[in-house]
C-alpha cells in the first residue's frame, strides 16, 4: 500500500527534481544542446515511465500524476496548453500496455522508453505543425531533433534505470526494526 510506503514522499521529491532538472539542463545547457541541432532531455517522462515499471504492488496514481506534471509543463516549458497534459497520460497507457506484454528487464525498459519517447515528440511536432507554431519540415524534424533527442534520452536512461531501480526496490516498502 502506498501509505505504508515510504516512496509516498520519494515518488513527489523524484517528480519535482526531474521537472525542475529538465528546464533547468535544457536552458543551463542550450549552447551546447542547440547547436544545429536540437537535443532535449525528459527526466520528467523518465521518472513517470520507470516509476511505473518499478513501482511493484503500490499505486502510486501514475496516471493523475502525469496528468498534473503534463499540465504543469505545458505551463512552464512548452507555453501552450494541452499538448504535455494529453501526451504524458498517453505515455504512461502506452507504457502500461506494452508492459504487460514484456517481461520487465533492462532491455525491455529501455524499448518501452524509446516508443515513449518517440511518441512525445512526434505527437508535439504534430501539434505544433497543426497550429503553424513550427515551420520544420518532417526530415528536418527527424533528423535535427527527433535523433539527437532520442538519443540523449536514451543515454540518460541507461546511466539512470539501475539506480532509480535500486531506490524503488529499497523504499518500496517500510522497513521493520
Amino acid at each position: 500500500m502506498l501509505r505504508d510506503s515510504p516512496l509516498r514522499f520519494i515518488f513527489p521529491i523524484g517528480m519535482f527534481i526531474a521537472f525542475f532538472l529538465d528546464g533547468a539542463i535544457t536552458s543551463n545547457l542550450a549552447g551546447i544542446l542547440f547547436r544545429s541541432y536540437s537535443m532535449v532531455p525528459y527526466f520528467t517522462v523518465l521518472w513517470l515511465v520507470l516509476s511505473l515499471f518499478f513501482e511493484g504492488n503500490i499505486n502510486l496514481h501514475l496516471e493523475i500524476w502525469s496528468a498534473i506534471v503534463g499540465f504543469l509543463f505545458d505551463l512552464f516549458y512548452f507555453r501552450y496548453l494541452g499538448i504535455c497534459l494529453f501526451i504524458f497520460p498517453l505515455i504512461i497507457y502506452i507504457s502500461k500496455w506494452l508492459y504487460r506484454y514484456l517481461n520487465l528487464n533492462f532491455i525491455s525498459a529501455f524499448l518501452i522508453y524509446f516508443i515513449d519517447i518517440t511518441v512525445m515528440l512526434v505527437l508535439s511536432f504534430m501539434d505544433y505543425r497543426i497550429f503553424d507554431i513550427t515551420d520544420f519540415s518532417y526530415t528536418n524534424f527527424l533528423v535535427n531533433m527527433l535523433g539527437p533527442t532520442l538519443a540523449l534520452n536514451l543515454f540518460i536512461f541507461a546511466i539512470l534505470y539501475f539506480p532509480i531501480q535500486f531506490l524503488f526496490n529499497r523504499y518500496r516498502v517500510r522497513q521493520k526494526n
